[in-house]
């Protein structure tokens, strides 16, 4: 299973990932404008599990995950940052 943590931005997305079969991981930032960020998400394996904070400009991208096949967990942002 894939595991993304994605720091959402309004023109990029730095991303932390986790292969729990392997215990891979890696780190990328990926650019919306470009299509960097959708193309990563479309080749990446599915189902993943993608977890991000609510933001303002996020429901494309959300969209987009959910029409791909993957899990998305969103988390309330001051939730997180008073955790």
């Amino acid at each position: 299973m894939i595991i993304v943590g994605c720091d959402f931005h309004p023109s990029f997305q730095q991303i932390a990932m986790l292969d729990t079969e392997t215990g891979a991981t890696e780190e990328h930032k990926l650019m919306h404008t470009s299509g960097e960020a959708e193309g990563f998400y479309r080749k990446l394996a599915w189902p993943a599990i993608v977890g991000i904070e609510t933001v303002g400009n996020d429901q494309w991208f959300v969209q987009l995950l959910q029409k791909l096949g993957h899990e998305v967990c969103v988390g309330d942002a001051a939730q997180i940052r008073a955790s």
